[in-house]
């Protein structure tokens, strides 16, 4: 019984752990809704698309938001927005697509 209580305890806790710390670059994007009147003047680069699991849902949404900012940081892009949220409850897992912009010099 205690391994099974010690096992549990860890992946409890795995699942709650931190989203790794996130680039220079993708710590400057910012995450827009799609019907932001801020995106009118921004230039679209290309769709991009997350997929995280955790546990906690919250700890997969910031995940995939994470992965997103990474992605449109890596063509150039300041802002992300986040067009459709998919929530997969039976696998734990959230997904997230959206187009990565440049909207400032």
């Amino acid at each position: 019984m205690k391994k099974v209580l010690t096992l549990l305890a860890v992946a409890t806790l795995t699942g709650c752990a931190s989203a790794p710390p996130l680039s220079a670059g993708a710590a400057r994007v910012q995450i827009q809704s799609q019907n932001s009147n801020l995106l009118a003047k921004c230039t679209t680069l290309r769709p991009v698309s997350a997929t995280a699991s955790a546990i906690d849902p919250y700890a997969a949404d910031t995940r995939a938001r994470n992965a997103l900012r990474e992605q449109t940081a890596s063509v150039g892009g300041d802002v992300v927005a986040v067009t459709d949220k998919h929530v997969d409850p039976n696998a734990m897992t959230i997904t997230l697509q959206g187009t990565a912009m440049k909207c400032y010099s």
